[in-house]
């Protein structure tokens, strides 16, 4: 029998989720829960955007959403506690509306019936464990986990790779991001950078530090690195630049064969990718691995500074993620 899931918040992350799992003959995708009517449901799914639409025939009722022929139920409910996921028996529900990000708010949908929750981005409070598929794999049944962001996804692997391997003293880390994720002249993360500028013109340097969890991931790293980010006016695709100082010293050629060989071992298939052609940003598009090394920017200097950089959709790669720690937990719930 196959589990049975929910989404609540059909936001851009709710939204590249919902087509992953359908794409997926493992899950029932049970119900949404969305503010949003059908209608408007319908055609934001299909209407195009960074993972170029859906190619599903949709259609929209008063309280459902049609998939070729499969019925989805739509509820509009703004307390997870009145969901009702006991009645629906839904075995997991992934919360991506960006409202409920620790353990109490979390816990409702535990309340309203569902067995387990898996949070799409960082636990606001640090209170429920974050797991990074492949990273730091699960190994126990958990009520409710986090997955941390796409940054996070595409960083951790490689972190963990890099320590294992060679060790890591102290590291930063910057990520660019596309101008599509932040149109707007207001954008409060960037701070007095964002006044009266045009966005889509400039390299914009946040005014924070990007969140990238990895702590959470692999507290052995904790307090050895730190990051930044910047958006750039590429319409897609995400760039991780890693700087590492390894305790062991190390070669250009070394780091290449690690992360080759550990892309293809049965930890990291599928999710950790290396690419010996040279990758633009638009190649990152839609790929469902969290993090695509481009070997050709592999560099290191003195034997233990090393330079790696990776490419990485932060919707369509993280929402795989996301759907591979699914199975992993309810395959351990069993």
């Amino acid at each position: 029998m196959k589990e049975k899931i929910a989404i609540n918040g059909m936001n851009l992350i709710g939204r590249t989720t919902f087509k992953v799992l359908l794409e997926r003959d493992d899950f029932e995708l049970t119900a949404i829960n969305d503010p949003q009517s059908a209608d408007d449901l319908v055609n934001n799914l299909t209407s195009g955007g960074s993972d170029g639409g859906f190619a599903k025939k949709l259609k929209a009722g008063k309280d459902y959403i049609e998939v070729d022929g499969r019925i989805i139920r739509k509820y509009n409910e703004k307390d997870p506690a009145n969901l009702p996921w006991k009645k629906d028996e839904i075995d997991l529900v992934l919360e991506c509306t960006g409202m409920f990000t620790n353990r109490q708010t979390l816990e409702k949908h535990i309340q309203a019936g569902a067995r387990h929750v898996i949070l799409s981005e960082p636990c606001r409070d640090n209170d429920i464990l974050t797991v990074v598929y492949g990273a730091n794999n699960l190994e126990a049944s958990e009520k409710i986990l986090s997955c941390g962001n796409g940054s996070t996804n595409c960083i951790g692997p490689i972190m963990e790779i890099i320590d294992r391997h060679l060790g890591v003293s102290k590291a930063v880390i910057t990520t660019a991001r596309p101008h599509s994720e932040a149109l707007q002249s207001n954008d409060a993360s960037l701070g007095s950078r964002s006044m009266g500028q045009a966005q889509v013109l400039n390299f914009m340097p946040p005014a924070n530090s990007t969140d990238l969890s990895i702590s959470e991931v692999l507290p052995e790293l904790d307090g050895l690195y730190d990051g930044v980010s910047f958006r750039d006016h590429a319409p897609n695709g995400y760039l991780a630049d890693m700087v590492i100082c390894t305790i062991k010293p190390t070669s250009v050629a070394e780091v290449n064969a690690i992360l080759a060989e550990e892309a293809d071992s049965e930890r990291y298939r599928g999710v950790l990718g290396v690419s010996g052609i040279p990758k633009l940003s638009t190649n990152a598009h839609m790929d469902p691995r969290a993090s695509v090394v481009d070997l050709n920017m592999t560099r290191v200097v003195g034997g233990d500074l090393v330079k790696i950089m990776s490419w990485y959709d932060n919707e369509w790669g993280h929402s795989n993620q996301i759907i591979r720690t699914a199975r992993q937990l309810l395959n351990i719930y069993q």
